[in-house]
């Protein structure tokens, strides 16, 4: 992998993680803790949005999906760096209350998950590994 691509996967991850917490921050308190049933919804909303941020990683490195699984590791290896930051230090940023900080954390991670696993999937599918 390049160094333009490591700098491009890490910049990525912090914009991605950025706006991740923006989206906390808004539902934090008015829908994540009124029911463990939103937490499952916004749990499925994660799987597209993991989709649209392979895209962009996939636009903006010129690789194709079956070569995303450095760029996504790297990315989400920020992500979840500036989450437990986030979470230790600034717990505020994601919520007024622990709970919504805490659910709110869980989310991410919870979507970075999922953005490792489908990267790996292509990655397994892609001709060059068959």
């Amino acid at each position: 992998m390049s160094t333009k691509n490591i700098v491009i996967s890490i910049v990525m991850g912090t914009i991605f993680w950025l706006g991740a917490a923006l989206i906390i921050r808004l539902i934090s308190d008015s829908l994540l803790q009124q029911s463990q049933w939103y937490m499952v919804l916004f749990g499925l909303v994660c799987v597209p949005l993991s989709y649209g941020f392979m895209f962009g990683i996939a636009q903006v490195t010129g690789l194709g999906f079956g070569q995303l699984l450095r760029p996504m590791v790297l990315a989400t290896l920020t992500a979840t760096t500036l989450d437990a930051v986030a979470l230790t230090w600034f717990r505020t940023l994601y919520s007024q209350t622990d709970t919504g900080g805490l659910l709110g954390a869980a989310l991410i991670l919870f979507g970075a998950g999922m953005g490792l696993l489908l990267a790996l999937l292509h990655e397994q599918k892609s001709p060059a590994n068959a």
